[in-house]
């Protein structure tokens, strides 16, 4: 099945969120239809006739097997959303249980079923039988309702022509038994059902709509859009309709405070000037317009501009504050588009925008394409992790002075289900954009724990203890819990020391990281600011940093060997590293001549293809044993510092 098939199937799993849906109205009526049983059973059995001359054994037993029935229903349908079919079946069921209840009742006690159609018995029963009907909707509850009149109807002819009756109170029989008087508590019957009716249709009308916003619901929002495209008027082709969404993306305020400012829209003169418009609120932090609009996505993408420009002068006018946590989205709708598909594209305009810095976004074919990508390099991840197609690569980070290698970077790498690898490239930065990349960090943690055990054995007869970097993005500083865990797992049985890279990046300066990396440091974990120079952070911020090494990306090694401007570059960029860290090292270092440079500017430590590529553990042991007889045994002659 495609990504974008799941996606959507992921947005139509909330359709059935609301009382008058389907599966909810189900379960309150398969509730009802146990609880009502339940209920004259406890009568039954407290009522003092209950035992008379052992008749009222008789109707407990009947009720008893009701409540079995109806309890046996209410636990295997609970989550499973049945048929009309089912409900008609399910509500003649229901009815004929009334009925052959109601004629036990009026055999048990001798008494004609006019008079049982009065007792408390048939006002519960009645007042669930209306119910039972006016929580449906549509040809369903117009079925039902024929179901139940029929029913009644039946009722009320058995009692009009059955033999009369001498009963215990033969006088107030005679008088319940008269015309005139059944003819009353028929329409008195009527008046309670019109009452219920408005009771019931009145609460499912409030819960279409959100308390607050008075906006509809998810639900009979993207119900009335769908009938709508279902229309021949859409299928015109000089008609169009925008959809639009707005998201707010801080969930860390109250619902409350985005109610107050949806509440807003309704009036803004972009809506109100719209000659069709149609508002809902998908939940509780973002909410939807579908308005009309001409066929141009430059037009609607001045639309949205405006409709967030109003929104902010409104929230501030209104309630004093701005709101700058607000996305908009939007998509023109096209024939054959349905109101889920609609959802899903907005969404993939927001998450766009989220990664660009965009406020407002509209839908296009590109979007499309990236998310898609985006949604099958996560499958290609989590069917990786899933499947054990996860490995780790170690490649050395090697000493100038003694050209020896000092420590090792643990790199994740991935392979598909054809056992192709992905690239690092293309996995890494989609995984840092959700919780993937906690996961794939726990991954390499584990395997470090494991391997690194094998290394630090390599280097039993050394004279120095080699560490392992292992790369933290910036977004999971947010949960440092889980990141000191991993990194413990890795220092615990690998026996090495651990040290935490953290690429620089702007964010850096968004999640307190100078708090979060004391924290790491009072762990014992030393850090290495990754690809120095690349990010946006100034020198005069990286300082405020609690750091020991500064890591130069390759990008400015590549053209060091024939380009002085670029080799004075570089050297400028050490020597700012140098003012900032005692430890510089230099990536990407894939030829001698740059090895010699880099060394004449001053600095000591560097990684590259010229001494080795990451490497698996197998082959890292023969690397070190062949090149450097670090293999557990024997004594080495060069030492480091």
């Amino acid at each position: 099945m495609d990504v974008l098939s799941k996606l959507n199937q992921k947005n139509r799993v909330s359709e059935n969120t609301y009382v008058y849906d389907r599966l909810i109205a189900q379960r309150t009526l398969s509730l009802v239809s146990f609880l009502v049983p339940l209920s004259l059973l406890i009568v039954y059995m407290i009522a003092p006739h209950a035992s008379d001359s052992g008749a009222g054994s008789s109707l407990v037993l009947i009720t008893s097997l009701v409540i079995l029935i109806t309890g046996g229903r209410l636990i295997k349908n609970w989550n499973v959303a049945r048929s009309d079919r089912y409900q008609l079946t399910s509500v003649f069921i229901d009815f004929l249980a009334t009925a052959l209840i109601l004629i036990a009742y009026s055999s048990i006690y001798q008494v004609p079923v006019s008079v049982a159609l009065k007792s408390p018995t048939a006002n519960i029963f009645f007042i669930y039988l209306a119910s039972r009907v006016v929580l449906f909707k549509g040809p369903i509850m117009t079925k039902t309702g024929i179901v139940a009149i029929t029913t009644w109807f039946a009722l009320v002819m058995l009692s009009l022509y059955e033999p009369s009756s001498v009963g215990r109170t033969s006088g107030y029989v005679e008088y319940l038994t008269s015309f005139k008087v059944l003819l009353g508590a028929e329409v008195e019957r009527l008046m309670q059902f019109g009452i219920i009716t408005i009771v019931l249709r009145s609460y499912i009308s409030f819960t279409r709509r959100d308390p607050h916003t008075r906006l509809l619901r998810r639900s009979p929002y993207l119900e009335s859009i769908s009938k709508y495209l279902g229309s021949a008027h859409h299928k015109n082709a000089d008609s169009c309709r925008a959809f639009i969404e707005i998201r707010a993306m801080d969930i860390s305020k109250p619902e409350a405070f985005y109610s107050s400012i949806f509440s807003l829209v309704p009036d803004l003169p972009s809506v109100t000037s719209s000659n069709f418009n149609h508002l809902g609120r998908l939940s509780l932090h973002s909410m939807s317009l579908w308005i009309e609009h001409p066929r141009d996505k430059l037009a609607l993408i001045i639309c949205l501009k405006n409709l967030q420009a109003e929104l902010m002068q409104a929230a501030i006018a209104e309630h004093g504050v701005e709101v700058p946590d607000l996305i908009l989205g939007g998509t023109l709708t096209e024939p054959d588009t349905s109101a889920e598909e609609l959802i899903t594209h907005t969404d993939m305009a927001i998450r766009d925008a989220l990664e660009n810095g965009q406020k407002t976004v509209v839908y296009n074919d590109d979007i499309h394409a990236k998310i898609r990508h985006k949604l099958n390099v996560e499958h290609k991840i989590k069917q990786a992790l899933e499947k054990g197609l996860v490995s780790v690569k170690y490649q050395p980070i090697i000493d100038l002075m003694t050209l020896m290698p000092v420590g090792f970077e643990a790199l994740i790498r991935l392979r598909d289900k054809n056992n192709a690898e992905i690239s690092p490239n293309i996995f890494i930065p989609i995984a840092e954009s959700s919780d993937l990349i906690n996961q794939l960090m726990s991954e390499l943690c584990n395997k470090v724990a494991q391997d690194g055990a094998s290394i630090a054995r390599a280097y039993a007869n050394e004279n120095y203890k080699p560490y392992m970097n292992i790369n933290i993005a910036p977004p999971q500083l947010k949960d440092m819990s889980r990141v000191i865990k991993a990194l413990e797992c890795a220092r615990s049985g690998s026996q090495l020391t651990i040290n935490a890279e953290i690429t620089e990046s702007s964010i850096l300066h968004k999640l307190d990281a100078v708090k979060k990396m004391g924290i790491l440091r009072d762990e014992g974990y030393a850090i290495a600011i990754d690809d120095f120079g690349t990010g946006y952070s100034s020198l005069h911020r990286l300082k405020q940093f609690d750091f020991s090494t500064l890591k130069i990306d390759k990008c400015f090694v590549d053209d060091i060997a024939h380009d002085n401007e670029a080799s004075a570059f570089l050297n400028a960029i050490v020597e700012l590293a140098k003012t900032s860290s005692g430890n510089v090292i230099v990536e990407g270092v894939e030829t001698v001549q740059q090895q010699t440079l880099i060394m004449k500017m001053g600095v000591r430590y560097c990684q590259g293809f010229l001494f080795a590529k990451p490497m698996a553990l197998n082959q890292l042991l023969d690397y070190l044993s062949d090149t450097y007889g670090i293999k557990g045994s024997g004594k080495k002659q060069a030492t480091v510092s």
